[in-house]
């Protein structure tokens, strides 16, 4: 869209806010991520509610104690909003790879949050905090791994376009080949 001259500057400005607005939105980071499934499986989004949680927190904490906020934390935090920049202008909104550098961004600032109630005088609050996060965490890896390995083969199948891959393997080991080469030609 940017280069097609269809489009007025206007037009061309809002699809920009839209899709640069859409990289921040539930539905990318929380609930389905990135809609083309080679690049997602479109399960839980591109980051664990454990992960966005810590992330929320983080910057209240980087925003309000001045011990949290050093030099690479203000890197990362000035970075953020330009992650998912580039990726905004492609004509696919919502690329898991071209939006990378956010979750990573996510991440590391995460770990802020995380830190934090580490450091945590009690120890009842930080025992609490701790087991709350690990049991949200494992449970989402749990189900994460469930879909990928029980739905996401067969949802994906039209995307990898690997129709009768299976089949054809299982042909070519009974002919008992001394090696079997796959490619794409």
């Amino acid at each position: 869209y940017l280069f097609d001259e269809n489009y007025t500057l206007p037009e061309k400005i809002s699809i920009f806010a839209q899709n640069y607005a859409s990289y921040f939105g539930f539905n990318f980071l929380l609930f389905e991520g990135a809609p083309v499934l080679i690049h997602s499986t479109n399960y839980g989004g591109e980051l664990y509610l454990s992960t966005y949680l810590l992330f929320i927190l983080s910057l209240i904490i980087v925003t309000h104690k001045k011990n949290f906020f050093d030099k690479f934390t203000f890197l990362i935090v000035m970075n953020l909003p330009f992650a998912p920049a580039a990726a905004s202008v492609v004509n696919i909104p919502q690329h898991a790879h071209r939006s990378l550098l956010l979750g990573l961004y996510m991440f590391l600032l995460s770990c802020y949050g995380f830190q934090y109630f580490i450091q945590e005088k009690s120890n009842k609050i930080k025992n609490i905090f701790i087991w709350a996060i690990l049991l949200l965490l494992i449970t989402q890896i749990i189900a994460y791994l469930n879909f990928y390995y029980r739905y996401y083969p067969e949802k994906s199948l039209p995307w990898f376009k690997s129709y009768g891959l299976k089949e054809a393997l299982a042909t070519a080991i009974k002919q008992n080949p001394k090696k079997i080469i796959i490619s794409n030609l």
